[in-house]
């Protein structure tokens, strides 16, 4: 069995702010050391139409009606998502990665709070977000912004459609697996 050495995560909200707006879906991947994929899945959870305001709509392009029809309790979603961890990692926290890892997590958490069922994270996040806004500072990533469907579409990844939480997992988890085959390392001291 290969070893899983980091769990992807991308969370679809009914806006920004998790006080206020629902949690929707999430895309999750677990993957191996060269970022591939050993197992995903996504869930589906029940949400308040009224903390989900339109824009976010516009951007997921979820339907609510058929959303809710699907989607599962919160709890139940949460304690998947514990099982998932546990399972995957033990005791030890898991490595999490994603595209904008801290507004997944900031959803998490409040579901978390809301469960009581507890994520344990390896707050070291691998955040494609920040990575490609280094590049793009220093002038080695020529995109307009860090967005990912931008940076989808310069690497030529065609993974399934944009802003679907597995959709968008699996794609960073390319992402990552192009940036590990590409990146040459100098680890040699400096003199």
């Amino acid at each position: 069995m290969t070893k899983t050495f980091a769990i992807g995560i991308d969370c679809e909200t009914g806006g920004l702010d998790p006080e206020k707006h629902a949690l929707l879906s999430i895309g999750y991947a677990l993957v191996d050391k060269s970022f591939r994929v050993i197992s995903c899945g996504d869930f589906f959870v029940k949400a308040n139409p009224k903390r989900v305001i339109p824009a976010a709509l516009q951007v997921n392009g979820i339907d609510m009606k058929t959303h809710n029809q699907r989607a599962q309790h919160k709890k139940t979603v949460a304690r998947a998502l514990q099982n998932i961890i546990t399972l995957h990692f033990g005791d030890k926290p898991a490595k999490i990665f994603g595209q904008n890892v801290p507004f997944d997590v900031s959803f998490l958490n409040k579901l978390s709070v809301d469960t009581g069922y507890k994520f344990k994270f390896d707050y070291g996040y691998i955040d494609t977000q920040a990575f490609t806004r280094v590049l793009k500072a220093l002038g080695e990533l020529p995109v307009e912004n860090c967005k990912l469907t931008t940076l989808c579409k310069y690497f030529k990844i065609r993974i399934g459609k944009a802003h679907t939480g597995l959709s968008d997992i699996l794609r960073t988890a390319a992402l990552l697996r192009k940036f590990k085959r590409s990146l040459v390392l100098d680890l040699s001291p400096l003199s």
